[in-house]
């Protein structure tokens, strides 16, 4: 019970942030360029998921809790970490930056508008690769606070990007907005 008075509310305000940002994008897109870019739009952003889940980050939220006794130790693992996990974000966002283009083309003609996009999407794949890490180190840390605020910003800053940016850009700064975003 305690624990969940600490830590609970912060977590139910995360949650509730993050599903009103990610819900905020379709509907502003589509307000301003009409349904078929949130069509585009969601197909890119489905494909990075994908990428995402696959990328095998997790052992590190295994080994972090029992190594809290040791700071040193600690750090040794979190640079290592970090560094590993930034070249796999790398690899992964090189790998489906030469093969979504082609997927596209063989499997879903109707959806190459979604390429130019994607490839703007595919840097989400590095700053995943390190955000997953720093994610985790702050859950451990209990520090709940910090990922409200990042979900705070995310669902103040995608709505102003978006309007800003998509009617320079048009479908391509739903791209760059995500990219923006996830780098803040």
């Amino acid at each position: 019970k305690r624990l969940f008075m600490q830590y609970g509310p912060w977590m139910g305000f995360r949650y509730v942030l993050g599903r009103i940002a990610n819900n905020i994008r379709p509907w502003v897109i589509g307000i301003l360029l009409g349904v078929e870019a949130v069509g585009i739009f969601s197909f890119a952003r489905s494909i990075i998921a994908v990428m995402a889940r696959l990328m095998p980050l997790g052992t590190f939220g295994v080994l972090l809790p029992r190594e809290l006794d040791d700071r040193k130790r600690l750090k040794y693992l979190f640079t290592r970490v970090t560094k590993y996990s930034f070249f796999l974000g790398l690899i992964y966002a090189g790998i489906s930056f030469l093969a979504f283009p082609l997927g596209v083309k063989l499997f879903f003609p109707k959806y190459q508008a979604a390429i130019p996009i994607f490839g703007v999407m595919s840097l989400i794949l590095v700053l995943y690769s390190l955000y997953k890490i720093f994610r985790m180190v702050l859950v451990v840390f209990k520090e709940q606070k910090a990922l409200l605020f990042r979900s705070i910003d995310e669902s103040l800053l995608a709505p102003l990007f978006l309007f800003i940016l998509l009617p320079i850009f048009g479908v391509l700064g739903t791209a760059i907005e995500w990219v923006l975003t996830y780098t803040l």
